[in-house]
């Protein structure tokens, strides 16, 4: 609900700037800058490795499917704080031109339920190589992991800003 109410509020904005929609890139906030949605799910295979009493270092790679970034690989490097509860970590998303988009997480850990742990969070998009070298925006993640198949799916939601130049990259 909070992702649909930051959508909102950044179409709100642009409109109010008297900006206009591209349709090739998304919602033209300047000149500048466009706002793209990004929406997709990622299937993953997991490892942990202790790090501390009540921590885990996860190492995630998935394959993903993203509107705007089409087939995806996914990686993540997160830590898991079993006690407090807490995922924080980095992730990179792979396009299939070679182009990547970095983003950071932080979100609630669910308690292990049958050896299923919940995940989500706000993730925050932070740059990257090719057109999303100065990516920025924010959303949110979900999803579910078997602890025990080392296997999980995720949801992944939000809005994207980068530059229209960069749009442009090959």
């Amino acid at each position: 609900m909070r992702i649909r109410r930051y959508i909102m509020a950044l179409a709100t904005t642009a409109v109010a700037a008297g900006c206009s929609a591209d349709s090739t890139t998304g919602l033209a906030l300047s000149e500048s800058r466009v706002a793209v949605p990004l929406k997709g799910n990622c299937t993953t295979t997991s490892t942990a490795i202790p790090v501390a009493p009540g921590q885990l270092r996860i190492l995630v790679n998935g394959q993903c499917q993203f509107t705007h970034l089409g087939t995806t690989r996914f990686f993540a490097d997160q830590v898991a704080n079993i006690a407090g509860g807490t995922l924080t970590g980095s992730n990179v998303f792979t396009a299939a031109n070679g182009d990547q988009l970095f983003a950071r997480n932080d979100g609630p850990l669910g308690a292990p339920l049958n050896g299923i742990l919940t995940v989500g969070g706000v993730v925050t998009f932070t740059g990257g190589t090719g057109r999303f070298a100065n990516a920025s925006g924010q959303g949110q993640f979900s999803g579910e992991v078997n602890i025990i198949a080392r296997t999980g799916t995720d949801s992944w939601e939000g809005m994207l800003l980068y530059r229209a130049s960069d749009a442009a990259s090959p």
